[in-house]
């Protein structure tokens, strides 16, 4: 009814053919994609730093595993999938269940399960939604730590008002913005724009380094309660 939700490919001989983003970025003639693979504990955002090396829809990859087990079908799962944004989250964790956008060009693994939105106007209601604690709740009812994605497609997903959904969408869009607007100033971060200490708006006036490093620590320790509430 609302989604698509599918696991992504094994992981299986996949190593060798994923680099940092900041290795393979301006380097030769290979078409590299963004991959996510699940990673740590994170709700409505979550950077990407990982790309994998899909030249020619993965030929290499493919050929390996097919030379290796006899098959490519086994591992590179949902492909037509691969490229679409959606809504990812992490497969195996004990914190419950934390949903974020999963943007396009990027491939998925089988540790970051994901749902693609039948209708492109449910994504931020589906969001808001998988990360409430009534989720979370009826998640724990089917599963313990994992939610794979055939746990997470039982998950009933209430019909609302258009308003409802409406305000839903607007906390989650904002809480996605909250959280990207901070990797700004994260040097490893793909969103990097300034270092947090070059940043104007953190300060009152200009003083010690030591003053401004207090500054920014105020500063993400508002947003945090911030964004928490």
């Amino acid at each position: 009814r609302w989604a698509d939700v599918q696991g992504g490919m094994n992981s299986t001989e996949s190593d060798r053919f994923i680099r940092y983003r900041w290795e393979v970025e301006g380097v030769g003639n290979r078409t590299w994609m963004a991959f996510s693979k699940g990673g740590s504990f994170s709700r409505f955002y979550a950077d990407l730093d990982l790309m994998m090396d899909w030249t020619n829809s993965g030929a290499d990859y493919k050929a390996v595993v097919k030379d290796k087990y006899g098959s490519a079908s086994r591992f590179v799962k949902s492909e037509d999938y691969y490229g679409r944004p959606g809504i990812t989250w992490t497969e195996m964790t004990s914190k419950g269940l934390n949903a974020r956008r999963l943007p396009p060009g990027v491939i998925f693994n089988c540790k970051g399960p994901c749902a693609f939105p039948h209708r492109d106007e449910d994504a931020e209601y589906l969001l808001a939604v998988l990360n409430s604690s009534v989720a979370q709740m009826l998640m724990s009812c089917l599963t313990g730590r994992s939610y794979g994605s055939t746990y997470v497609a039982r998950l009933p997903v209430p019909e609302t008002s258009r308003e409802q959904a409406t305000e839903l969408a607007r906390k989650a869009s904002s809480l996605f913005e909250a959280k990207a607007k901070w990797d700004e100033g994260n040097e490893i971060s793909r969103r990097f724009h300034v270092p947090w200490l070059l940043r104007e708006e953190l300060f009152s006036e200009r003083g010690a380094l030591s003053e401004n490093l207090d500054d920014v620590a105020k500063f993400e320790a508002t947003e945090e309660a911030r964004i928490r509430h």
